[in-house]
């Protein structure tokens, strides 16, 4: 969501530690950015130095960013779900983030950062105590923006998604009043079919984020040719290494995340563009016709070829 790339020094995983206490720790020291990847699909840049600060988030229904942005996601301070990335930046890059995007500066800089957090955690506090001595039957429990859940389908768009049991990371349930994403015809990019079927790999309705972020980490990168490709056909060439592996394919106008577990024969789609996110088939329909200008790939480093 920023135009400049630093150098990932670390990755939190939330629980027990909240997504606050990560944050006021995590920026301790000024120079980084902090991408929370959400439970519900959601992804949070937030970026201070020393003098200024910046935030903006994607979410499945719509795009913040600035001090709305800041509210945002610290109204989700008590969450203990998700990861935080961790990113080393120079004073430089964020001043050139900035010029990039006004409207993501946040007024006040760290300082407000850490106030607006400090804030919402006394709240939630109060919110605890009052709760812990309320009579029985008359404690009531506030609303959170905590995770959604998602039941594990071919095809789970974010904006509709099925109930089910808590699992992996899963795309989010739109709230009400949300407008419906409209979703790709039926046989429009269907090729995809077709290479998880040779492959033998099926497609789940969830996108394991923690995964994800310890292959980016611990895995090897892959260099990988993009050509005139689209994401789907990088993704076949890559499918040909039968490695656990993580994918970034990046075109005009959108990107896909895929995470192939060969071994369980198990592969994920989470398709995002303009503010949208998606998540299965819809993902592969829409990386379909996504041709490929930027491609990241990591691998397992300690797993072996699989034969097949």
């Amino acid at each position: 969501m920023f135009i400049t790339r630093g150098r990932t020094v670390g990755f939190i995983q939330l629980g027990p530690k909240t997504l606050g206490e990560a944050v006021i720790e995590a920026l301790a020291e000024p120079g980084r950015r902090l991408v929370y990847y959400a439970p519900d699909g959601s992804q949070f840049y937030l970026e201070a130095s020393a003098v200024t600060a910046a935030c903006v988030a994607v979410t499945p229904q719509e795009v913040v960013r600035g001090e709305e942005c800041l509210e945002l996601l610290a109204r989700r301070s008590g969450d203990q779900q998700g990861v935080i990335e961790v990113v080393e930046l120079s004073e430089q890059q964020i001043a050139l983030d900035v010029s990039s995007r006004p409207d993501s500066v946040i007024p006040g800089g760290l300082e407000k950062v850490r106030s607006v957090f400090a804030k919402h955690r006394q709240e939630e506090a109060r919110t605890e105590t009052a709760q812990r001595t309320a009579p029985s039957g008359e404690a009531r429990v506030p609303e959170t923006a905590g995770p959604a859940t998602g039941e594990e389908t071919e095809t789970t768009p974010v904006a509709e998604p099925a109930p089910g049991p808590s699992g992996p990371p899963a795309g989010a349930a739109a709230g009400a009043g949300t407008e419906a994403v409209e979703l790709s015809p039926a046989g429009a990019g269907e090729a995809w079919r077709d290479i998880l079927r040779v492959r033998g790999l099926r497609l789940s309705g969830t996108f394991n984020v923690l995964a994800v972020a310890a292959l980016a980490v611990m895995g090897r990168e892959v260099d990988v040719r993009t050509g005139s490709k689209s994401c789907i056909d990088v993704l076949d060439d890559v499918l040909s290494l039968r490695r656990r592996l993580t994918m970034r394919c990046r075109g005009e106008g959108g990107e896909v995340y895929i995470y192939v577990d060969p071994g369980a024969g198990r592969i994920e789609a989470y398709y995002m563009e303009a503010g949208r996110a998606f998540l299965g088939a819809e993902a592969l329909r829409r990386a379909s016709r996504l041709r490929a200008t930027e491609v990241k790939v990591y691998i397992d480093a300690g797993q072996g070829s699989q034969g097949g």
